[in-house]
């Protein structure tokens, strides 16, 4: 985890085959892995599955879908009891 950002790094392969790095903010990152298991098999997942759909995206777009589907997973996990 990067404390000054307080969000965690994960990294990826991309499509020309290098090691690239997604960060997810703490709360997400902590909470992903009750619901997705291994976070960096499910990062690399669902890169490939945006990438395959459209190719054109720019590397800060494909970082803010899964961003958003990690939170989006996150949040729809939270009981009313949680908050």
């Amino acid at each position: 985890m990067n404390y000054e950002t307080n969000k965690t790094l994960f990294p990826f392969i991309d499509k020309a085959g290098y090691k690239s790095i997604i960060t997810l903010d703490k709360f997400t990152a902590d909470a992903l892995p009750k619901i997705v298991g291994d976070v960096h098999t499910w990062v690399q997942t669902q890169y490939e599955k945006i990438i395959a759909g459209e190719k054109k995206l720019s590397r800060r777009a494909v970082g803010d879908i899964i961003r958003r589907i990690a939170f989006t997973l996150v949040i729809n996990d939270i009981d009313e009891c949680d908050l």
